[in-house]
């Protein structure tokens, strides 16, 4: 009988990481939902071809154990959790998700997700106001459509349509 056993021989991959080292004031706009910045902050991405489901939410949240050991001391001198935010940023609403958990809207596309003891910001960049700001996630959610981009993208990035 094992008590302990390492499972790191299967590769597991976070989509992005973003870390905040100082402690002034971020001068520029983010996107919608990703004002209030955490120390570390794990986003994982879902695209029109995968759902953002249950099972994606325990990805992201196994995610976060693995990195927060990482990221602290030792594993027994873990990191405070309010030193730390999960994200998902999905391209369309996740219908099926929200009809199994409690689910609370913030603004437009933007959503709270109570994951057990967790809070998950969920993002659906599809609902995101099309301002320049909000830019760079309309282009994750592949909102052009027919070959035409909504104005604000090409605008946001110095591009001409």
């Amino acid at each position: 009988m094992e008590v302990e056993r390492d499972l790191s021989a299967q590769q597991q991959f976070l989509d992005v990481v973003i870390l905040r080292r100082g402690r002034g004031r971020f001068v520029g706009r983010l996107p919608d939902g990703l004002a209030d910045l955490a120390e570390h902050n794990l986003i994982s991405f879902k695209s029109h071809r995968e759902s953002l489901d249950d099972w994606a939410m325990k990805e992201l949240v196994g995610h976060y154990v693995a990195y927060s050991k990482l990221a602290s001391a030792s594993p027994s001198q873990l990191l405070p959790e309010d030193r730390f935010r999960l994200y998902a940023v999905c391209a369309r609403f996740p219908h099926n998700l929200s009809g199994q958990v409690p689910w609370q809207e913030q603004q437009a596309g933007v959503y709270d997700c109570r994951w057990g003891t967790d809070v998950v910001r969920v993002i659906v960049a599809g609902q995101l106001s099309r301002e320049p700001h909000n830019a760079p996630l309309h282009l994750f959610s592949a909102s052009r459509v027919g070959g035409i981009w909504p104005r604000s993208v090409p605008a946001a990035l110095g591009a001409n349509e």
